[in-house]
């Protein structure tokens, strides 16, 4: 169950949030309880759609996901509200690419963090280590000690 309603929910996360920034165009200070209830009817509708054509591609190659995502949010976005930046289309092909670009980036991250067991990795990377020199364990006795970092 938990397999089938993951996909499900990051794809409902990544077309509310691709929607709501394009909605906005980019000025989060100017989101207001109108936009997340447009946002979010539009990305469950998306959600909906993609998870259920993904599961029907049988599919887990990260980039089908991304473009089908995309190709969704789009249409849904084009016709759940009009478009307020440029041309009608525009704002909706801006969505789409949107929550396929989303799609790539959390898929990469949660794919990693399910790699690794936990978020270590992302702090280990975070926090700056002793990088002093130390000194090799073979010395030439022409040039002298020799120096490496870790």
């Amino acid at each position: 169950m938990k397999r089938k309603l993951t996909p499900f929910l990051e794809n409902i996360g990544e077309s509310t949030v691709a929607c709501l920034v394009a909605m906005v165009q980019g000025n989060l200070f100017a989101v207001s309880l109108t936009h997340w209830t447009v946002a979010t009817r539009t990305g469950m509708v998306a959600g909906a759609f993609a998870a259920t054509a993904v599961l029907l591609m049988r599919t887990t190659v990260r980039w089908r996901i991304a473009i089908t995502l995309a190709l969704v949010t789009g249409v849904v976005d084009y016709f759940m509200h009009p478009g307020m930046l440029g041309p009608g289309v525009t704002e909706a092909v801006v969505t789409g690419v949107g929550a396929g670009a989303l799609s790539l980036l959390v898929g990469a991250l949660l794919s990693r963090v399910r790699r690794h067991g936990s978020a270590r990795w992302l702090t280990r990377s975070l926090v700056s280590h002793d990088r002093s020199p130390r000194p090799c364990s073979r010395a030439s006795a022409f040039h002298g000690p020799q120096w490496r970092t870790r």
